[in-house]
């Protein structure tokens, strides 16, 4: 997954910690923010669908 993509994530609790513990071990020196899914019809689509947005490595990375 390239820096700043955005992930689908089941509503099930296990497969967001699972999601967040993934994002941790690959990305351990970096912030990253959860958010909720943009207005439209995505939610309907895609029960909690969340955007986990990467933050770059370095000063000026974006």
């Amino acid at each position: 997954m390239a820096e700043g993509d955005s992930v689908s994530l089941p509503a099930d609790p296990s497969a967001r910690l699972a999601l967040l513990d993934h994002l941790g071990n690959c990305f351990p020196d970096r912030l990253f923010d959860e958010l909720p899914g943009v207005e439209g019809p995505i939610e309907s689509r895609v029960p909690g669908f969340r955007v986990f947005r990467i933050y770059p490595g370095s000063a000026g990375g974006w």
